[in-house]
C-alpha cells in the first residue's frame, strides 16, 4: 500500500466513530431535544392531555419498540426507552 493511500484510509477510517456497546444503550430521557419534538413521556398516563394520545397507546405496543434490543425504540436509535411511554409517532403493531 503507497503512502499517499495509506493515509487516506486513515483519515477515513478516524471518522468513524467507536463506541461502546454501553453508550449505544442508554436510556432516553423526556429532557433531549428529540424526545421534546416527539412528547416522549416515560409513563404513558402522562400523555392523556394531547390530541393523538388514545388510551392503551404505549411503547410496548408500537411499531418502533425494540423488546429484543433492550427495550430500544427505533425512532431513537434503538436507545432503551419505557414499556409504559408514550410519544407522538405511535403507531400499532401490525
Amino acid at each position: 500500500m503507497k503512502r499517499r493511500q495509506f493515509l487516506k484510509t486513515a483519515a477515513a477510517v478516524s471518522l468513524i466513530p467507536v463506541l461502546p456497546a454501553s453508550a449505544q444503550q442508554t436510556d432516553v430521557s423526556e429532557d433531549e431535544p428529540l424526545a421534546k419534538s416527539l412528547n416522549y413521556v416515560k409513563e404513558a398516563g402522562k400523555a392523556k392531555g394531547h390530541a393523538k394520545y388514545a388510551e392503551g397507546q404505549i411503547c410496548g405496543n408500537c411499531m418502533f419498540f425494540r423488546p429484543d434490543q433492550n427495550n430500544g425504540c427505533a425512532l431513537f436509535s434503538n436507545r432503551r426507552v419505557e414499556k409504559e411511554g408514550w410519544c407522538l409517532s405511535w403507531v400499532a403493531t401490525p
